[in-house]
């Protein structure tokens, strides 16, 4: 009886957690795979550290590095311009219209205004699944 009671506790305690807990865990994990890819400046600018990326995947790791930072730091804004991301990401305009179209038509991104886009939070596990595919590079 004493063992079913403590496996029960065990249990309990494994699955219902401190929310502030597991998001902190959580977004420590996050920037850490994150940072294989870029880092980013106080002003929020993302530094793409990572070579022969596609644009769709240049876009992506912008837009949610920019998320990332914004949840370590308020001052920085999760919103990304289709300029920006030309500009961070070297990539031309038209080039970012049609890689943003896909994200957020997969899904991963939102367009938020006219040229505006957030990441989607609950996509940040496929964002992150699309980085270690082999077709990324």
């Amino acid at each position: 009886m004493a063992d079913s009671i403590d496996k029960f506790a065990n249990l309990k305690s494994r699955f219902i957690v401190d929310e502030n807990l597991y998001n902190a865990e959580r977004l420590t994990g996050d920037v850490e795979k994150l940072l294989q890819y870029c880092k980013l400046t106080t002003k929020g600018r993302v530094i793409i550290t990572a070579k022969g990326l596609t644009d769709k995947t240049r876009i992506a790791i912008i837009v949610f590095a920019r998320y990332l930072a914004h949840k370590l730091d308020k001052s920085i804004s999760d919103l990304v311009s289709t300029e920006e991301m030309a500009a961070l990401g070297g990539i031309q305009k038209s080039s970012v219209r049609g890689r943003t179209t896909d994200l957020v038509d997969g899904g991963l991104i939102v367009r938020v205004e006219q040229g505006q886009f957030r990441a989607v939070a609950t996509s940040i596990d496929d964002f992150f699944e699309m980085l270690s595919s082999p077709k990324v590079i």
